[in-house]
């Protein structure tokens, strides 16, 4: 299995699990409980910055080396880069919710909750579309030359999407997150 390919698919993993996070999180904010605003903080942090910089980086790459290959393929998936753009979007506007009511600016508890659902519910259908469609028909279709040079630049530790400082970010900033909440 090619790097790039084992690494998308952990950072899935991780994110999901991010989204869990918040979703316990706002169950609280949803029962007029006091949730850990830090912890929310941080997750949501986590998920605005690591995806639209290094993540997606990376998926659209792999997607560029589909297109050259088969270009009418990668047309049927021609909306991942809008879908990661929408994500971005989504997320922002969900990380503006959190700070009003940090802030303690009038923001109703639905709309924040509504906000997150929403994001949720888009992120979880788009990484399943990535692992049931998009990496399968990449792997299926990309060549071990492919995948040799996907693979070269993520271990390119000066490449700022795929390098190891990158990776050492987001496993330090995601593995912090973990701590809070045994500790």
């Amino acid at each position: 299995m090619p790097q790039i390919v084992n690494d998308l698919r952990q950072e899935h993993g991780s994110f999901a699990k991010l989204f869990d996070i918040l979703e316990r999180q706002l169950t609280i904010f949803h029962n007029n409980g006091k949730p850990d605003y830090d912890l929310i903080s941080d997750a949501i942090d986590l998920l605005f910055h690591f995806p639209h910089r290094y993540h997606h980086p990376k998926e659209d790459a792999v997607f560029e080396k589909l297109a050259q290959r088969e270009p009418a393929v990668a047309s049927n998936m021609a909306d991942l880069k809008q879908e990661h753009d929408a994500l971005h979007d989504l997320t922002q506007k969900f990380a503006s919710n959190i700070e009003s009511v940090i802030s303690e600016e009038e923001i109703a508890r639905d709309e924040v909750i509504e906000n997150l659902h929403k994001l949720a519910d888009f992120q979880h259908r788009h990484m399943q579309m990535e692992e049931d469609d998009f990496l399968p028909v990449a792997l299926k279709i990309l060549t071990p030359e492919d995948w040799d040079e996907l693979d070269a630049r993520a271990a390119d530790a000066n490449d700022p999407a795929f390098g190891a400082e990158a990776k050492s970010e987001f496993s330090v900033r995601y593995e912090k997150i973990l701590r809070s909440l045994n500790g």
